[in-house]
């Protein structure tokens, strides 16, 4: 919806591969298949590059897997940034 709606998005996976797949076939088959992503959104796989300069981040990982996410993006959070975040479950 963001990226429709002419905000840049960027989306970061720890998994290269899953990212090099999705930015080449625009859908994330595996969870989400036949849902194509719009083609402006940016794919990632560096996090200190998809952080980079971004004021809004959307933090949205499975609970289990939140603090571990939390520990890899912290040393690339600012005050400049506004942060939110969902999970799925609990931990």
């Amino acid at each position: 919806v963001l990226a429709r709606n002419g905000h840049r998005v960027r989306l970061w996976g720890r998994s290269a591969l899953t990212m090099a797949d999705i930015a080449r076939t625009r859908e994330n088959t595996r969870y989400i298949p036949g849902i194509p992503l719009p083609p402006q959104i940016e794919i990632h796989d560096d996090l200190e590059k998809t952080l980079s300069g971004a004021v809004d981040v959307i933090l949205a990982v499975p609970s289990h897997g939140f603090m571990e996410t939390i520990a890899r993006i912290n040393p690339y959070l600012t005050d400049a940034m506004n942060i939110m975040w969902v999970t799925k479950g609990i931990e």
